[in-house]
């Protein structure tokens, strides 16, 4: 019994070694890949994977975002390894040419319809899962082996192309190009997928490349990732971007990342006003894209603050603030005195100043502006407006006068006010209404020369101004 235990200890112990000395398998968690080293080893790649698929910029890879992929266009960009390029299951496009390459493994990439891996160093080439594959362009390699025959759209589309020649096949097999710009250098392949020789002399490329699809720039908020593609077609294409700050002469390379159809930019403040292209180059020729130029709008910044304001009735009152940033637009808002809710100004609301006419009632209003663009909002601090009242003020009264007939009568106001206007006015005896004087009664004194009919005339004196009007105390014209 002792035995038999100790045999089973010894087989358990052997098994536990066995399967701590087995290779471990990095774990991956579907749909989640980080951005690495160990998942993506070449640091271009990588580069280009963390730009222009981790949409999130959080340093992995989700399910949703490797579904989005579609297309990878990464041509000369000094690539060496595309390892990772297996997570991209959706892949249906892919263009690497003119890297570094020597190995090329899409069998994962079922999906994949196009592939253009030419102008690089290929010594392998592995589409045996590409069931969808449609076309093939991998000229300019140093390829010993191809094995088309698991892609059946491709063998198809070959087969239906019946007396051509061996060399002629092979221009079909990677495209729908002449032979010429589809050659590959040492190799054709016929229809059944084996090498051959071919002709002693590649052709000279003769044609500079041409520009279907300029990049786009426009309105970007700052931190937006903006990516500026140009589309060429044409034989050994290279690109180099260029950009230009405002102010600047001359264009200036762009040192990092700028040599691939794609450049991706995320849009700072002090990009405002750049100016991107591309330079399009073989040995045939060169091409520059159109000019982008990028608006970089930041949130408002206010520099100055609106101030409270003192006036009187009738004059006018200003309330200005100053900000910073791009398509600025202004509304003001006011809250009356007691009230809990701010109210649109509605009319000449939407400048860095607002202008009003005062009222009395607009005595302790508050005002404040929003001032906006497409990346954001701010408020300015609130300012106060005092309405003094700016009516007329009678300082003193017109005296009851007692003369004789014949004689000359005066009564005078005094008051106090800007802008003062006069007007007086009798009551005869018996009378219910005033009348106004028609005959020089617009001024502080009016002056009459008196008959007997004007004994007990009652005189008074209206003084207006346009914040308004003050009616003086009675006085009682005596003649004897």
């Amino acid at each position: 019994m002792r035995k038999t235990g100790k045999l089973l200890l010894s087989l358990f112990l052997c098994l536990a070694l066995a399967l701590a000395l087995l290779p471990s398998v990095p774990a991956q968690a579907a749909g989640d890949v980080a951005i690495n080293a160990t998942n993506f080893p070449d640091a271009n790649f990588r580069s280009y994977v963390s730009g222009n698929c981790d949409t999130d910029g959080d340093g992995k890879l989700s399910a949703s975002e490797i579904a989005a992929v579609t297309e990878i266009s990464c041509g000369n960009s000094a690539i060496r390894s595309m390892q990772g390029i297996e997570y991209f299951t959706a892949l249906t496009s892919l263009r690497c040419r003119d890297n570094g390459l020597t190995s090329l493994d899409v069998s994962k990439n079922t999906a994949l319809t196009e592939l253009d891996c030419s102008y690089n160093r290929l010594t392998m080439l592995d589409v045996s899962g590409c069931k969808a594959l449609a076309k093939l362009i991998c000229g300019n390699n140093q390829l010993t082996s191809l094995d088309v025959s698991a892609c059946p759209q491709l063998v198809e589309y070959l087969k239906s192309k019946e007396g051509f020649a061996p060399w002629r096949e092979a221009t079909v097999i990677y495209g729908e190009c002449t032979e010429y710009e589809q050659y590959i250098k040492g190799l054709y392949v016929d229809l059944d997928t084996k090498l051959m020789p071919a002709p002693a002399h590649p052709p000279v490329i003769t044609i500079k490349p041409t520009i279907a699809t300029q990049p786009q720039g426009g309105l970007l908020q700052a931190g937006q990732r903006i990516k500026m593609y140009v589309g060429a077609s044409g034989r050994g294409l290279s690109y180099q971007w260029y950009y230009k700050k405002p102010g600047d002469t001359s264009w200036r390379k762009v040192a990092n990342n700028g040599t691939s159809n794609i450049y991706t930019l995320i849009a700072q403040e002090r990009h405002n006003g750049y100016k991107y292209r591309c330079l399009v180059s073989n040995p045939a020729g060169k091409v520059y894209s159109s000019t982008v130029t990028l608006t970089v709008v930041t949130k408002p910044t206010i520099s100055t603050q609106p101030t409270s304001v003192s006036v009187k009735a009738g004059e006018s009152a200003s309330f200005t603030v100053k900000a910073s940033g791009e398509n600025l637009q202004y509304q003001w808002y006011y809250l009356a005195p007691g009230a809990t809710k701010w109210t649109k100004v509605l009319k000449n609301g939407t400048s860095a100043t607002y202008t009003l006419t005062t009222k009395e009632r607009h005595n302790g209003y508050v005002y404040t502006c929003k001032v906006w663009n497409e990346s954001g909002k701010v408020w300015s601090g609130d300012a106060v407006l005092t309405v003094t009242s700016g009516k007329p003020t009678i300082t003193s009264d017109p005296k009851s006068v007692s003369v004789k007939a014949g004689e000359s009568a005066s009564f005078t106001v005094k008051a106090s006010g800007e802008n003062l206007n006069y007007q007086w006015y009798y009551q005869e005896p018996g009378a219910t209404k005033w009348t106004k004087v028609l005959k020089n009664g617009t001024s502080a004194t009016y002056t009459l020369t008196t008959k007997e009919r004007h004994n007990g005339y009652v005189y008074t004196c209206k003084v207006y101004n346009d914040a308004g009007a003050v009616w003086s105390d009675d006085a009682v014209l005596t003649v004897k």
